[in-house]
């Protein structure tokens, strides 16, 4: 049981990137959340790249959603530059999270990792890639999606370009 904020270090540390849903054991992510409800309550830069790091596949039985806030808690300075190494992570959950958070965090810094995402991630991580690209928009971004459509074999993600370009 994690008592305070250097516990939910060594927590975090340690689970780089945490078990996938299936093997995750309950104390495993009680402790996660735990540590989530520290660094909420006590914002530290610290825990960008831990958290964004720690996303295994899956949703965390429900507190990965959660992990944006603690995130977003922290200066965006901080932020950006763990955030744009977490899009490029070979852990499918690791990128597919980090974008999740990229839409709530639009920064043009974040057009390039995103685009990589769109050339490697699965279905799911190139649907929150396009859509957290129209948060950042502007004319970089047109041309990324434009000349993403012409590769993505997709219907609905082709359907989801076709929507941001258009509006």
């Amino acid at each position: 049981m994690i008592a305070n904020k250097e516990e939910a270090i060594d927590f975090l540390k340690a689970h780089q990137p945490l078990p996938p849903d299936k093997e995750l054991s309950e104390e495993e992510i009680s402790d996660f959340d735990t540590a989530r409800k520290i660094f909420l309550n006590d914002p530290d830069p610290v825990c960008v790249p831990l958290f964004l790091q720690s996303f295994g596949d899956g949703d965390g039985l429900g507190v990965y959603p959660l992990i944006g806030d603690v995130i977003l808690s922290v200066d965006r300075e901080q932020i950006i530059p763990h955030l744009t190494t977490a899009l490029r992570s070979s852990q499918r959950g690791v990128a597919y999270w980090s974008a999740q958070i990229a839409a709530r965090t639009p920064d043009s810094r974040l057009v390039a990792p995103l685009k990589d995402l769109l050339m490697v991630g699965d279905r799911d991580s190139r649907y929150v890639a396009i859509t957290a690209l129209e948060q950042i928009g502007g004319a970089v971004v047109r041309r990324v999606l434009e000349s993403h459509l012409a590769t993505e074999g997709d219907d609905e993600l082709r359907a989801l370009v076709d929507e941001v370009l258009t509006a």
